[in-house]
């Protein structure tokens, strides 16, 4: 179990979903699990630049 943060709006996401974010959109993702999460992104360019600001932890 897990949640998205894009924007400041939430979803709740469970093993193998999906979502889409747009370039540029602020988000996060929050492992609500006792397990490690894994991510898989796939970019739709091979131009990609990634902003790190912040690390949250439970």
């Amino acid at each position: 179990m897990a949640e998205v943060d894009i924007k400041g709006e939430r979803t709740r996401l469970t093993a193998y979903e999906f979502t889409d974010v747009a370039a540029g959109k602020e988000h996060y993702f929050l492992n609500l699990g006792d397990k490690p999460m894994v991510i898989l992104w796939i970019y739709g360019s091979d131009h990609v630049t990634r902003t790190f600001v912040g690390q949250m932890s439970k």
